[in-house]
């Protein structure tokens, strides 16, 4: 979800920010995951305009990256100076335009361009892109009444690829988080090759008598250790003992196949118990 920030507000503006703020999604970007090797070192990401409004769009890169605690929690990553001065590709890489206008319903191509050093040690660099839109303040318009600006963030990872980097991951552990309308299942995973992981998790869910009872699949990165979450309805896993069977596998639907970096499927089953719901009064007390 986008970063929202405000700037100059009122009272009545804070109490009615809810129904104020505007509808995620005016900007849009494709793709969510851009992968560049060589020679082309380029890529570029379509940014459409959704909104009624002529949108303001600034471009930056920071370095960091998604990983997980042991107990599988989920955080970004932004100081770790070491891998940073080894992996980072924000020196190196550029967008065209940085800063720019886009009209309502309108579509604008960024290009990334990135200039590295022929002699890098490493296979794999990468940074994160992130894209700040906000709606175009008309001259004097800050004069009248005070008013409320969002700004929206989006933030996409940018890999760099030098050599023919391969990887592998192990599926460590599965967490069960079970909630009264929901069961929220986490997949913990650590990368043990050499490059990190970008590709797929699929989750099936067994009964004790071998049927299936559910199934996810989504898109996922290991950098070093990460974490996916599954949830479920409670209609459709009750409280019991279930298998399941997570995969990795090195594809996504949003990079050409054979672009990320190689690897066998890997699979690993849990036995999974689900308790019965506690209710809501109760777990309030």
């Amino acid at each position: 979800m986008p970063e929202l920030r405000y700037h100059r507000y009122t009272y009545l503006g804070i109490l009615l920010l809810l129904a104020a703020v505007p509808a995620f999604g005016q900007v849009t970007l494709a793709p969510t995951f851009v992968y560049v090797d060589e020679p082309a070192r380029y890529g570029t990401v379509q940014l459409t305009n959704a909104s009624d409004q002529v949108q303001e769009v600034f471009i930056d890169f920071e370095f960091g990256y998604p990983t997980a605690d042991e107990s599988g929690q989920r955080y970004l990553e932004y100081d770790d100076a070491d891998t940073e001065a080894d992996h980072s590709l924000s020196p190196w890489i550029r967008s065209f335009p940085e800063r720019f206008r886009i009209p309502p319903k309108h579509r604008r191509t960024i290009r990334l361009m990135i200039d590295a050093p022929e002699d890098l040690s490493g296979d794999m660099y990468w940074t994160r892109m992130v894209v700040t839109s906000r709606e175009e303040v008309p001259p004097g318009s800050e004069k009248g009444p005070a008013q409320i600006h969002f700004e929206f963030k989006q933030v996409i990872p940018v890999v760099f690829e030098r050599g023919s980097a391969s990887t592998d991951v192990a599926i460590t552990d599965l967490f069960v988080d079970a909630q009264p309308r929901h069961v929220t299942l986490v997949a913990a995973v650590d990368r043990t090759g050499e490059a990190p992981f970008f590709g797929s998790i699929d989750l099936s869910l067994m009964n004790e008598e071998g049927t299936e009872v559910a199934r996810r699949s989504t898109t996922t990165e290991a950098y070093y250790a990460a974490s996916t979450y599954f949830t479920i309805d409670r209609e459709a896993l009750p409280a019991g003992r279930y298998l399941a069977d997570v995969t990795l596998r090195a594809e996504r639907n949003d990079v050409r196949k054979g672009d990320v970096p190689a690897m066998r499927p890997v699979t690993r089953r849990f036995v999974v118990h689900v308790p019965e719901p506690v209710p809501l009064s109760t777990r309030s007390r």
